[in-house]
């Protein structure tokens, strides 16, 4: 089975980090590493943060909705910390109108064939 090499951990930290609140900077990430899309940083004792849990939990609208638009997952923390009013607009900009990926999982990659 093919495994894609992992991500730099710093590039995942700073992804996240500046997720909290720098809308230019995602997009720069973004656009240089898609991979860095639904990646997770690991802050410690079972804390793991996604970019889009990042900005949902700090009320960053436009890098939430910039992360949906191209394919990001939601969970249950980022539905749970995010105004109502989003959710329709996250279900009108993804996943119908993200682009296809492979999943990054090797297991779903076999489901999914």
């Amino acid at each position: 089975m093919d495994r894609l090499p992992a991500i730099d951990p710093k590039l995942v930290n700073e992804f996240v980090s500046v997720a909290h609140g720098n809308l230019k900077r995602v997009r720069e990430l973004l656009d240089a590493e898609p991979g860095l899309l639904n990646a997770a940083w690991d802050w410690g004792g079972g804390g793991f943060e996604t970019a889009i849990g990042a900005a949902a939990h700090t009320g960053g609208r436009e890098i939430t909705l910039l992360l949906l638009g191209r394919g990001a997952r939601i969970d249950l923390f980022t539905a749970a910390t995010s105004p109502p009013r989003c959710w329709a607009k996250w279900r009108s900009c993804a996943p119908s109108s993200a682009p296809r990926r492979r999943p990054a999982h090797p297991a779903a990659r076999t489901a999914s064939r």
